[in-house]
């Protein structure tokens, strides 16, 4: 009879760990889905930033060439 009160013990501090691992789990993916989204945002971002410096001197340069023309 103790070994079967020794496995519900047991069988308790398991299912607790369980539960517990579960929730570390499902925080890491809503922690992952909001870095993503962080991800995406950074990407269009660094992607409009990027348009507008290409606009700078290829307006500079149409503007030198029509003055020159």
């Amino acid at each position: 009879m103790d070994n079967l009160d020794n496995w519900e013990v047991w069988g308790k501090h398991v299912l607790m760990e369980l539960k517990s691992l579960h929730e570390g789990m499902e925080d890491i993916k809503k922690e992952l889905t909001r870095i993503n989204i962080d991800l995406a945002t950074l990407k269009v971002k660094s992607g409009v930033w990027g348009a507008l410096g290409a606009l700078i001197p290829i307006t500079i340069g149409l503007a030198v060439w029509l003055i020159t023309k």
